[in-house]
């Protein structure tokens, strides 16, 4: 079921497929299983993520699975400033949109440009997934950094707010320039904690994604390092009520 959606099937043929009748029957199966919708997991757990035992770098396993325990803080709202695009689920096609779009970022001069601004309030990134419209599929993605209260922003630059949430915070395996083994890069460590995340963490927690919530990465210094190098990633929860 998941490996369907995370290859591109359109949900109502899985629906049908797995024995219901409706596609609202489906996602509310889904969801009490998985802790979020299958257009959410269909974002984030891709089909050609690397495999889960990737997190065993961590040293943080036990017999039958990985463990990898997220702290769970309560963010305020968070403005942010800086670039967007809109992609879609769809045929994995934000697999390839959003690396192209941070790739463009960092060497087309906009990240030098951005962070040059005197309404920074930090240089830490933002790279935050919004809702999807449920219409055409669609959903922003913006990579941005935090600007200081009742400061103006340039019309070049895409402003929004990451609304108050509470978040399980996910920090990545630690990862070394120097590895030479591909399952242990830094892009690679990333993807494959976002597929423990959706695949592993949320049916067995007790928790589920937050409806209408934003989910981010945050890159700050520990992503610039050369040992050891990790990022967290934030996934907005609550409580399953069933």
């Amino acid at each position: 079921m998941a490996s369907d959606l995370a290859a591109g099937r359109k949900i109502v043929d899985i629906a049908v497929d797995y024995g219901f009748e409706t596609h609202s029957g489906f996602t509310k199966a889904f969801n009490r299983y998985f802790g979020c919708s299958p257009e959410i997991y269909r974002r984030h757990a891709s089909f050609d993520m690397p495999k889960l035992p990737i997190l065993k770098k961590t040293k943080q396993y036990v017999s039958g699975g990985i463990v990898m325990e997220p702290k769970i803080v309560k963010k305020p709202a968070i403005r942010i400033a800086g670039f967007d695009i809109k992609t879609r689920a769809k045929d994995r096609e934000n697999n390839k949109a959003i690396p192209k779009f941070w790739y463009d970022y960092l060497n087309d001069g906009r990240q030098d440009k951005l962070h040059k601004e005197s309404f920074l309030k930090s240089n830490e990134e933002y790279g935050a997934c919004f809702p999807e419209n449920p219409e055409n599929g669609e959903f922003k993605y913006v990579i941005g950094v935090e600007v200081k209260d009742g400061n103006s922003i340039p019309e070049r630059y895409h402003v929004c707010i990451i609304p108050e949430a509470l978040y399980a915070v996910f920090t990545t395996p630690p990862v070394n320039d120097t590895d030479s083994f591909d399952d242990f890069s830094f892009p690679n460590a990333i993807q494959g904690t976002w597929k423990y995340i959706f695949s592993e963490w949320f049916p067995a927690s007790g928790y589920e994604f937050a409806p209408n919530a934003v989910d981010f990465e945050l890159y700050d210094e520990c992503c610039k390092a050369e040992t050891n190098k990790v990022m967290d990633i934030y996934v907005p929860v609550v409580k399953k009520t069933d």
